[in-house]
């Protein structure tokens, strides 16, 4: 029976992946399927999706793909090629910086490839970019934390009391002080 529906998966990511216009998930659902069952990963999968994040406009699909197979390769459920996974992130930014994405990829650089110094410069730029999206400055604060740099974290802090209505993120704050 669990081979019938592995072999039955396999034949609808394949057809998903036939469609004209499919987007980006069909490809990432195929590289989280190979990833997590030991098939192999094929190139043509990581040449589609990365030619589809360059060259169609980002939206809540590829935001979804892109973090999706972040968190997979994060929480080491799948083994990703780290080149493979930085031309990802390259061809998303490929027309120009986009907030979401570099913050997705700041969560791999730093769980992943291990460089906090890079995910705080991603973080950064992406928090620069919308001063008004608390994520991002949680995310700082966290990193500020990790780093010791402590009235860089206070200020994150600080920015997230400012965005909060009636508290709104007062619970995150305080947890982070």
């Amino acid at each position: 029976v669990q081979r019938n529906r592995g072999e039955l998966s396999d034949a609808a990511l394949q057809r998903a992946l036939a469609v004209p216009h499919n987007g980006v998930l069909p490809d990432q659902a195929m590289l989280m399927y190979a990833a997590r069952t030991g098939l192999p990963l094929q190139p043509e999968w990581w040449r589609d999706i990365d030619t589809k994040l360059s060259t169609l406009p980002l939206g809540p699909q590829e935001y979804a793909a892109l973090a999706t197979l972040t968190k997979c390769a994060i929480e080491k459920h799948c083994d990703f090629p780290r080149d493979d996974m930085l031309r990802m992130y390259s061809s998303a930014l490929a027309k120009g910086p986009n907030a979401e994405v570099l913050n997705i990829y700041g969560d791999y650089a730093l769980n992943v490839t291990g460089d906090p110094q890079f995910a705080l410069r991603l973080w950064r730029q992406a928090s620069a970019m919308r001063p008004s999206e608390a994520q991002y400055h949680v995310s700082l604060a966290k990193l500020y934390i990790l780093l010791n740099r402590f009235p860089d974290a206070r200020q994150q802090i600080v920015e997230l009391h400012k965005l909060g209505r009636l508290g709104q993120f007062d619970v995150v704050a305080h947890d982070l002080e």
